[in-house]
């Protein structure tokens, strides 16, 4: 065995592997198979058995030229992935003397899962993930450590997600969405501060990322799984709601549960703003709103300002889709949801319309920004979140935003006649002005959505036939801009979308009958 401990003593801080040669490689192999096969293998020696093999995993091409049956078969029985399948209620801990081979074996298949798909299959065969859900629940024995606790979990994320058989199974047979949010529910916080420690923060994220595993194999959502989806919901309200003791921790929680909300069905929108009169403990509600507390909700909205702060054009529809997506469908699900997401995004109006609805640093500039965002998928879903918050109401919109930063939603939706077209029903609560906006609301040009400063009539003082000639230079510099495809005229079509017009003349039909009339 002194191989084995010189190949890990050698090796242990070596990522790259490359000078490791095949006959070395061969003879540490052998070494390994020779332990595997010996009875009564000495813990040290098991131990540095396990190192070694986590070593040779981290040459990615040559793992299959070494794995076999018998050595995986060996990392399941020293991770002890045998022993819960059938385990009925006598369900129990390893060994604490075990305790440490148990973690490194876990670690094992943990990187040869990651990089090799002959792995992955025999994970499948020995239904790796079953055992760790049946693991899971023995989580509360203190004398199980947080580090199997969360590579057993980071495992289970990597099978869920490389092998989609196993992930159906685990969803809808193993009773996998329930196990894990038992999991999450016990993981809570009881101390008064709410105070979620860096250590469960860790084992939060890993099973959020394994529930998203899950729920993203149901089509649709099944009435049968009403009843856990709910409690996920509940969980995760009270997650969002927790504090951790960094922020980037909370940030992190936040947007793996907006990622679950992408899959929950919106009839369950009202377990996120519960009644704050029916919580059991309401010295927890630390946003309240009608009566309702939104902690959750506002939570949201401060990652999601984060999110517009800090990303780049490059990320937008990685980074703001999965928050934008459940949150607009929460607002058009929810009525408090929508009237707390409008009081924060988009307040009443104040002297803030003297500059454009997209200068500025409050929620609605950066949504007014996104409209004209590059990223296509981005700019439609800001749009519908802003269209929701009002309610479908193109008149509203347009105050809020500009014409002209929402012409492509109304263009998209056949909005551009202004007339509203929705099959939601919305409360019947007003859109109150304020004094500032009333003074200032015969200067905005809703065009760009702010004040403009009144100016001189260009056109005062000309005679007849000098704006008949101005008139006809502007139809001619306009013909000649569609000639050559720099701009495309349009009218609008019985649709309210916009109509490609052949000719600058289309965009006056009414010019023939009115010289007509004239001669």
């Amino acid at each position: 065995m002194t191989d084995i401990h010189q190949f890990v003593t050698r090796y242990g801080s070596e990522m790259d592997l490359r000078a490791l040669s095949e006959t070395d490689m061969a003879n540490i192999l052998d070494s390994i198979r020779q332990l595997i096969r010996s009875e009564g293998q000495d813990r040290q020696h098991h131990l540095a058995a396990l190192t070694a093999v986590k070593i040779l995993s981290r040459a990615r091409d040559r793992v299959d030229l070494w794995m076999s049956e018998e050595i995986f078969n060996w990392l399941i029985v020293s991770s002890h992935l045998n022993r819960y399948k059938t385990a009925g209620d006598s369900l129990a801990p390893p060994d604490s003397r075990d305790m440490d081979t148990v973690v490194e074996a876990v670690k094992c298949i943990y990187n040869l899962t990651f990089t090799n798909r002959k792995v992955q299959l025999m994970c499948e065969k020995e239904q790796c993930v079953l055992e760790l859900l049946n693991r899971c629940k023995i989580y509360s024995n203190s004398s199980i450590p947080h580090s199997l606790k969360l590579f057993d979990l980071k495992l289970m994320f990597l099978i869920t997600a490389l092998v989609s058989s196993t992930a159906s199974s685990a969803a809808k047979d193993w009773c996998g969405v329930s196990s894990l949010t038992q999991l999450l529910q016990d993981i809570l916080p009881a101390n008064p501060q709410n105070l979620l420690s860096e250590e469960n923060c860790q084992l939060v994220v890993e099973i959020l990322r394994i529930l998203y595993n899950l729920l993203s194999q149901f089509d649709g959502h099944n009435d049968n799984n009403g009843e856990e989806h709910a409690m996920l919901a509940e969980v995760s309200r009270q997650l969002v709601g927790c504090h951790c003791e960094t922020r980037d921790r909370h940030l992190e929680v936040t947007k793996h549960c907006c990622n679950l909300w992408t899959l929950l069905p919106s009839k369950l929108a009202h377990i996120l703003v519960p009644a704050a009169d029916e919580l059991n403990d309401v010295s927890k509600v630390q946003r309240s709103f009608l009566g309702h507390d939104v902690t959750a909700i506002f939570e949201i909205l401060s990652y999601l300002e984060m999110l517009l702060k800090d990303v780049s054009v490059r990320a937008q529809q990685d980074q703001l889709l999965p928050v934008l997506l459940p949150l607009t469908t929460l607002c058009k699900s929810n009525r408090i949801i929508r009237k707390y997401c409008r009081c924060q995004v988009l307040p009443p109006l104040k002297d803030e319309v003297k500059q454009l609805p997209e200068e500025g640093n409050s929620l609605r500039n950066k949504f007014c920004k996104l409209l004209t965002s590059t990223v296509t998928q981005v700019k439609h879903v800001a749009a519908d979140f802003l269209y929701v918050l009002c309610k479908e109401n193109v008149s509203r919109l347009i105050k809020y935003t500009g014409f002209g930063n929402a012409a492509g939603l109304l263009a998209q939706y056949g909005l551009m006649s202004g007339q509203s077209s929705t099959s939601t029903e919305y409360s019947d609560d007003s859109d109150s002005d304020t004094e500032e906006y009333r003074d200032l609301e015969s200067q905005v040009n809703h065009v760009t959505g702010r004040c403009e400063p009144v100016r001189p009539n260009p056109m005062e003082g000309m005679s007849d036939e000098q704006k008949e000639y101005e008139a006809m230079q502007l139809l001619n510099a306009m013909d000649k801009l569609q000639r050559l495809g720099v701009v495309q005229p349009s009218t609008i079509g019985p649709d309210g979308k916009p109509v490609p017009v052949e000719h600058v003349l289309q965009l006056a039909p009414d010019i023939d009958n009115t010289e007509n009339n004239e001669d």
